[in-house]
């Protein structure tokens, strides 16, 4: 990675080094700020449909020193409305990303979106759960009349062999 000091370690990842603390991937604040700021700018130009055209192609940065980048305060701010920037170019009518592509990736992209069907899945899931209670309630209420239909019948039938045996030794 060009841009960023060596080793690339986040803090908490073990080091290449065991010896003092892990080394980690950071620029001073303003650098940051400044690398935040071109990527929104190359996001506004370029209308990527993923961020990981400017991270690992254009800036050739490494998958971990990505995720310890995305985390830095001073970053955050720059990743999320790049995030936002890639997010509406799924949505712009003219994009041509296909729309089963558009409705996968939305929920990356929109995270009020993914709260919202999380949500809507969390409630389908209860009202289904409180259906099945409410079916096996009634299924259960029906096996039960039918085990007691067939005990009544079988004990109808012991009684009418009872009574057929009486009736053949009276004869």
């Amino acid at each position: 990675m060009s841009d960023l000091k060596k080793p690339s370690n986040c803090v908490g990842k073990p080091d290449a080094n065991p010896v003092g603390r892990p080394r980690t991937v950071s620029l001073p604040p303003d650098e940051m700020v400044l690398l935040g700021k071109e990527m929104v700018a190359w996001c506004e130009e370029n209308k990527p449909i993923h961020l990981s055209k400017w991270w690992s192609i254009h800036k050739d940065i490494s998958d971990d020193d990505w995720e310890c980048l995305k985390r830095a305060p001073e970053f955050l701010r720059y990743y999320t409305k790049a995030m936002r920037i890639v997010g509406f170019n799924y949505i712009d009518k003219d994009s041509s990303v296909d729309n089963r592509i558009k409705d996968r990736w939305l929920r990356v992209y929109f995270k009020d979106l993914r709260a919202q069907e999380d949500e809507d899945a969390r409630f389908t899931s209860a009202l289904k759960q409180k259906e099945q209670a409410v079916i096996s309630e009634q299924d259960a209420k029906k096996l039960d009349s039918f085990v007691q239909a067939i005990n009544e019948a079988q004990e109808a039938s012991i009684s009418r062999k009872i009574d057929d045996s009486k009736s053949k030794e009276e004869q």
